[in-house]
């Protein structure tokens, strides 16, 4: 796999054009001598193929030119072959041929086997691979390393290629991208950005020198929103029917590798009750980073207390979290709402996290508390906190491999929902409930731990623009930078631990 996603006008095509040209000559020999390579590039219609990817091509290469090697059969709106013959200084000779094709309207299993069928390719490159079907991916996926036949030379470094700008959060291609199984900067390469936010353009974005001069500006100027966090960002965009809840920065606040955990301090989690539960687990370090180190969901809608805790159980005895479970150094936070209802007397009519702790195995000091909170502002703001990168440092760091699920949410899935409203783009004013907002709600209750809560509500006077001081300081709820007794907070059976903030009451 060798995927490369910028901007437009970033060399992407030029790029892969090399890598097929040195590719041909890493093949080996065949009886005669000469080393031989099949690539496929495969464009979603003929229109674009045409339009958009043949023009791209002829900047590199001539379409056809016997004198000097290159050949061309095929006519304007159908497939193309082109073939290279190709002599390095030394006198070694390879031979590249290139078949042009397009995926077409018909997306049916059956159509796209009959399209495939019989292709046989060194490699297969998805041109605008964010626009191709996964079916397209798979049957042509089959294809590859099938030239040379082993009679004739063995394959070398068969593969699927893909150049792309950046996709839409949730689609199969960013599943894929996020999803582990290809490497960032080993199979999946991200160019720099070709605008920052704030409209500041880059001065280092790739292939500068070989653009028009201003052409990003050019092409900025009627760009829609959404086109541009994808195209000029180089950052996997939403869907048009929903706003991101958070923006989140895939690239800075994954890490590179799995995240080992520190023994040494407590394992944290956060737990979502009800007919889709998830749990995170997590860790915050002693600069105050939070590590997403795993996350469990419910693999189906109206997964009990019991069961779900069974899945969490089977994660805890792994050797990354048994140290932890025999230590006893496991704290939680959960739904406040899902502590309701139990009955000291009869555990069968106990409350949802009891029910969920006892099959987790989650006894004594480990078992859920509720979370001070279950307002929004203050637990989307405490998420917030830690999705911003300071000094080149992270708040909050994600294990690339073991929070999938949750990466997904934030990058794009957990959302608002876009209201059907003549006039401005308007989105309703609480994030969607659906298969992304439950790991996010437990996200949110594992980040107001060990201080991300306070944080959170303003009462670290090193917080500066925190959301939710400004919309106290708003209300008229600040006194000397503190809350005003008796409106900010009320107090619970007289304890000293602060109840729910309420806003406008």
């Amino acid at each position: 796999m060798c995927a490369v996603m910028g901007p437009p006008g970033s060399g992407k095509t030029g790029t892969l054009i090399m890598k097929a040209m040195a590719g041909a000559f890493m093949q080996h020999k065949w009886a005669d001598g000469v080393r031989r390579a099949r690539l496929v590039v495969l464009s979603i219609d003929y229109r674009r193929l045409w339009g958009n990817f043949l023009p791209s091509w002829f900047e590199w290469l001539p379409q056809h030119d016997p004198e000097n090697g290159v050949t061309w059969t095929g006519a304007r709106g159908g497939p193309a072959l082109q073939v290279l013959d190709m002599k390095l200084a030394n006198g070694d000779r390879a031979i590249l041929e290139v078949l042009f094709m397009a995926v077409g309207d018909d997306w049916s299993e059956d159509a796209m086997e009959a399209l495939a069928a019989g292709v046989q390719a060194t490699w297969v490159w998805f041109n605008e691979w964010q626009n191709h079907p996964r079916i397209a991916w798979v049957k042509f996926g089959q294809r590859i390393g099938r030239y040379p036949r082993a009679a004739d030379a063995e394959v070398v470094a068969p593969g699927r290629w893909a150049d792309l700008n950046a996709g839409i959060v949730d689609s199969w291609q960013h599943a894929l991208w996020i999803g582990g199984h290809f490497k960032r900067g080993v199979h999946l390469f991200e160019q720099p950005p070709a605008m920052f936010d704030g409209g500041r353009f880059n001065p280092n974005a790739e292939n500068l020198a070989n653009l028009a001069k201003g052409y990003y500006p050019l092409i900025l100027e009627d760009m829609p929103e959404h086109e541009i966090e994808r195209k000029m960002f180089n950052r996997w965009g939403r869907r048009l029917d929903g706003l991101p809840v958070f923006t989140f920065d895939d690239r800075a606040l994954v890490a590179q590798s799995v995240i080992t955990p520190d023994y040494r301090r407590t394992l944290l989690y956060g737990v979502d009750a009800g007919l889709d539960p998830a749990i995170v687990l997590g860790q915050r370090m002693g600069d105050g980073q939070l590590r997403r180190l795993a996350n469990v969901v419910a693999a189906r809608h109206g997964v009990g207390p019991k069961r779900f805790g069974v899945e969490v159980a089977a994660l805890l005895a792994t050797p990354r979290f048994m140290p932890f479970l025999v230590q006893t150094n496991i704290r939680g936070n959960g739904d406040p709402s899902a502590f309701h209802g139990q009955d000291k007397e009869d555990p069968d009519d106990a409350h949802w996290m009891d029910r969920f702790a006892s099959a987790a195995g989650l006894v004594g000091d480990m078992r859920p508390r509720p979370a001070p909170t279950n307002l929004l502002t203050p637990r989307l703001q405490a998420v917030r906190d830690t999705l911003v990168v300071e000094e080149g440092l992270p708040r909050g760091l994600f294990d690339p491999e073991n929070v999938k699920e949750l990466r997904r949410a934030y990058n794009g899935a957990y959302r608002y929902r876009k209201l059907h409203v003549t006039g401005d783009e308007r989105y309703d004013l609480e994030p969607e409930k659906n298969d992304a907002s439950h790991v996010a709600d437990a996200d949110q209750y594992l980040a107001m731990m060990e201080g991300g809560f306070e944080a959170a509500m303003g009462r670290d006077r090193s917080m500066q623009g925190n959301a939710v001081m400004e919309l106290l300081r708003d209300k008229g709820m600040l006194l000397g930078g503190n809350l005003r007794p008796g409106l900010g907070e009320r107090r619970r059976g007289g304890g000293d631990r602060p109840g729910p903030l309420i806003i406008g009451r």
